[in-house]
C-alpha cells in the first residue's frame, strides 16, 4: 500500500496541537488562525490533577469544541489495533484527509531534542503511508530546540517508529463547516474565557481553568517535601509546564490574538480601551513566567529548598496580576462586541 498526498505543506506555529489543526484547517481552505482555533477549540479547559509534576489543557476534550462552535466534526481514536491502526489511517489518506497523531516522543528519532529527553505527549500529522517500504509521511511543525526556536521537519521516517509512538489519533470533516466571522470568533473568545476565568473543580481533586492555575501555585508547597532525588526532576516539569502548557501557553496565545486582531479592534472601540496596555502587559507577565520557571529549575539542581517560599510568593504575585490584565482582556471583548452591536 503507498499513498502521499500532494501539494501539502506545513508551517510552523506556537503549539502542537494548534499548529497541527491550523494545518489541517489551512489544507481544507478553512484558514482559521491558530490563536483563533485557541478559542474556537476551547484550549483555555486547564485542568490541573493535584500533581505537581502535570498542568496541561486537555485537547481530547477540547477539540470536539470545534463542532459546536465551527462546525468542524472531529473524529478521534486510540491505537489499540496494530496493523488495522495502519489500516485506518491509510484510508484517511487515500481520502485526502491529513491525520493528527497524538504521539509519545520517547519513540521519536529523528531528531535528538526526542531522543535525548523526557518523554512528552506531542502531536504530529501523517500525509504518507508506504507500507512496502516501511515508510510514513509526516509533518511535524512544532519541532522545538534547546533555545525554545521552532523549525519543522516534513518527510519520510519509519512507519514502524510511528506505529510504536502513536497513542491516539484524529481526523476532520469540514463538509458542514460554518463560515465564521470575525464577530462570530471574538464571540466565542469572549465566552470561552469567562468561563476560564470562572474556573470550577471536582470533588476537590480536579481544577480547571484559572482555578487549577491557582490550585497548581498554591500546591508549591509541596517541593518541600520531596525527597532530593525526586526535586530535580519535578522542577525539570514545572518548568516545561509552566512555559509550554499552562500559565504561557494562554498568555500567548492571547498576544497573539491581540496582534492578528488589531485592525479590526481598533475600527471598533473607541479611544477608552487602551489595547496596547493590555497588550505589553501580557507580554511583560510572559516574561516573568520565564523567569520563575528558570528560578524553578535552578532549585532543582542546587536542592537548595530554603528558596521555595520566594518562589511561592512571586508566583501568588505574578498570577494575581495576570488575573487582574485577563480581566481586562475580557473588557475589551465584551466593549467590542457591544460596539458591534450598535
Amino acid at each position: 500500500m503507498k499513498h502521499i498526498i500532494t501539494g501539502f505543506e506545513a508551517v510552523a506555529g506556537q503549539a502542537c496541537v494548534l499548529t497541527a489543526l491550523h494545518n489541517i484547517s489551512r489544507f481544507n481552505k478553512c484558514d482559521y488562525s491558530e490563536s483563533d482555533l485557541f478559542f474556537l477549540c476551547n484550549e483555555l479547559n486547564v485542568e490541573y490533577r493535584l500533581d505537581l509534576n502535570y498542568i496541561a489543557n486537555n485537547s481530547v476534550v477540547n477539540l470536539p469544541n470545534l463542532e459546536k462552535e465551527a462546525g468542524i466534526r472531529v473524529h478521534m481514536s486510540d491505537n489499540k489495533y496494530g496493523n488495522a491502526f495502519i489500516e485506518k489511517v491509510y484510508g484517511l489518506i487515500v481520502e485526502n484527509k491529513l491525520v493528527m497523531l497524538f504521539v509519545n516522543t520517547c519513540h521519536l528519532t529523528y531528531d535528538s531534542i526526542y531522543k535525548d529527553n523526557t518523554n512528552r505527549y506531542h502531536a504530529i500529522l501523517i500525509y504518507g503511508i508506504d507500507t512496502e517500504n516501511n515508510l510514513a509521511f509526516i509533518a511535524d511543525s512544532h519541532l522545538r530546540n534547546y533555545l525554545g526556536e521552532v523549525s519543522i521537519f516534513q518527510g519520510a521516517v519509519s512507519l514502524k517508529e510511528i506505529s510504536a509512538a502513536v497513542y491516539r489519533f484524529a481526523w476532520f470533516d469540514f463538509t458542514n463547516k460554518k463560515d465564521l466571522n470575525k464577530t462570530d470568533i471574538f464571540t466565542a473568545a469572549r465566552d470561552n474565557f469567562e468561563e476560564f476565568l470562572n474556573g470550577h473543580e471536582q470533588d476537590g481533586k480536579i481544577f480547571y481553568g484559572m482555578a487549577a492555575l491557582k490550585k497548581y501555585i498554591d500546591d508549591f508547597h509541596k517541593l518541600s517535601l520531596l525527597e532530593d532525588s525526586q526535586l530535580a526532576g519535578t522542577c525539570l516539569n514545572l518548568n516545561y509546564f509552566i512555559k509550554i502548557c499552562s500559565f504561557n501557553y494562554i498568555n500567548n496565545y492571547l498576544i497573539s490574538f491581540i496582534r492578528e486582531n488589531s485592525a479590526f479592534i481598533k475600527i471598533n472601540t473607541d479611544v477608552i480601551f487602551n489595547t496596547e496596555e493590555v497588550l505589553n502587559s501580557l507580554e511583560a507577565i510572559s516574561l516573568e513566567w520565564i523567569k520563575a520557571a528558570l528560578s524553578i529549575l535552578k532549585l532543582g539542581k542546587s536542592l537548595k529548598k530554603d528558596r521555595i517560599c520566594n518562589i511561592i510568593e512571586k508566583g501568588k504575585v505574578l498570577l494575581g496580576t495576570q488575573t487582574n490584565v485577563y480581566y481586562k482582556f475580557l473588557d475589551l471583548l465584551k466593549h467590542m462586541l457591544r460596539e458591534q452591536i450598535k
